[in-house]
Parts: C-alpha cells; sequence; structure tokens
C-alpha cells in the first residue's frame, strides 16, 4: 500500500541512538529531533500523481501501469535547514488526501 524513506544528514542523527532503533517512541523521530533542539518551522510537501514504474508496481503489489502518488517532504527548521527527506511512494487508490487552508495570512 505505501513504502516510506526518510533521509536524515548523518551530522544530526549520529548523537541521537533512538533515531536507530525500529521504533524511535511516543512523537516519532520528529519528537527526537525537536529534543535535540531541531525545533521546525515548516514541512514542505509536493504530491505527484504518476504511472508506477515497473519495480514500485511490484514492491506495491498493483497492476503494471497503476496510478502512484509520490510525496516528497521535506521537514526545514527554524535555522532554515532541512533536517529530514521523506520520499514517500502510495497507491493511489488507497488513499484520500485532504488540505485545509486558512482563508487568512
Amino acid at each position: 500500500m505505501e513504502t516510506a524513506t526518510s533521509y536524515l544528514p548523518w551530522d544530526v542523527v549520529r548523537d541521537i541512538p533512538e533515531l536507530f532503533a525500529e521504533n524511535p517512541g511516543d512523537g516519532g523521530i520528529y519528537a527526537r529531533l525537536e529534543e535535540h533542539g531541531h525545533t521546525f518551522a515548516e514541512f514542505v510537501e509536493t504530491l505527484r500523481a504518476r504511472p508506477a514504474a515497473k519495480a514500485e508496481a511490484s514492491e506495491l503489489a498493483l497492476s503494471p501501469g497503476a496510478t502512484v502518488v509520490h510525496l516528497l517532504r521535506n521537514a526545514v527548521t527554524d535555522a532554515g535547514r532541512v533536517v529530514e527527506v521523506c520520499d514517500t511512494l502510495m497507491a493511489a487508490d488507497q488513499f484520500v488526501f485532504e488540505f485545509r487552508i486558512p482563508a487568512s495570512d
């Protein structure tokens, strides 16, 4: 249904042992990063729907050419540094996306 891979800079994670565990604990990796001084300013997400590549279809048990949603998220700190990139691939027919956008600035 979904694959997700997170990429984090080595100089950020090397001293946070919980990030190497299968389960980093309540709040996940973002909570562990914030406990170590990385305060988040924003998460920038890019969504793209496209046909699955052959290997992707196989990995997600989809029919050849099935539509997937590729989500790329950058977690940006107050200092302007990207401390995580999450690359997620989802079977398009298995997810619903809802966006709430404030009407005022």
